[in-house]
């Protein structure tokens, strides 16, 4: 993630997932201090860890800003590949999903 501009803060965290959406939050925090985004983005860890996750399932990384009402304007780099896949948005109540461009980054099961 890197910031564009506003409050330079998000909420991360990972999803199980709910029939093709983002479902309960397995954890989240708080990351702070994002990188500028034309100039991001170095690799960073969010820090959740103790997750058991299943292979083969399904999870969604989720960012957010901290507030529903935010001045925050952060982007997701892309991979770099430019893989197609499954991405969402929350549209208020109800998310709205399709193919898109992947973002960068990486979820490590130990």
């Amino acid at each position: 993630m890197g910031i564009i501009s506003g409050l330079n803060a998000v909420k991360v965290s990972l999803n199980a997932d709910d029939g093709g959406s983002p479902g309960t939050v397995l954890a989240e925090v708080r990351l702070n201090d994002l990188e500028e985004y034309l100039w991001c983005c170095k690799p960073r860890r969010t820090g959740i860890q103790g997750i058991a996750l299943t292979a083969g399932r399904p999870y969604w990384v989720v960012v957010r800003p901290l507030t529903l009402v935010s001045t925050t304007h952060a982007a997701w780099a892309w991979s770099g590949r430019y893989r197609i896949g499954r991405t969402a948005m929350h549209l208020g109540s109800y998310w709205s999903w399709g193919n898109d461009y992947q973002g960068s980054l990486k979820v490590l099961a130990q």
